[in-house]
């Protein structure tokens, strides 16, 4: 497992080797109109976007406690796993990411045993 670098700036894109593949990352935040706001715990969000010769996925929500790749399977690629390290398992603020909230890579190797040990469903 490994720390993708995250920043609290509004969007930026990270070139990165994920299990030996050119990665591009795209880390954005988006934020809720002035009418959401009022009804949300939070600002916004934080999202991802990946491509790399094999796929392209947009608009993967960062949420703890799930892994992230889990809905794109079919990909054959590794997973992520956002972790609040206050342990309270909230979703990520704008303030925050990339400390309080710090999201890893789990290589393809890895990733069956740590969907199995999230009781996810495997394939």
């Amino acid at each position: 497992m490994s720390v993708i670098p995250l920043q609290e700036v509004a969007e930026y894109t990270m070139r990165i080797d994920l299990d030996n593949l050119p990665t591009v990352v795209r880390v954005y935040w988006n934020e809720f109109s002035e009418s959401l706001k009022s009804e949300m715990s939070t600002d916004g969000f934080w999202a991802m976007d990946l491509s790399n010769e094999l796929f392209t996925i947009k608009g993967i929500k960062l949420v703890t406690g799930t892994e992230l790749m889990w809905p794109y399977s079919y990909a054959n690629f590794g997973g992520f796993y956002l972790y609040d390290m206050e342990l309270n398992a909230d979703d990520p603020d704008f303030k925050g990411i990339g400390t309080r909230w710090q999201l890893n890579y789990i290589p393809i190797a890895e990733l069956y045993n740590f969907r199995v040990s999230l009781f996810l469903e495997t394939i």
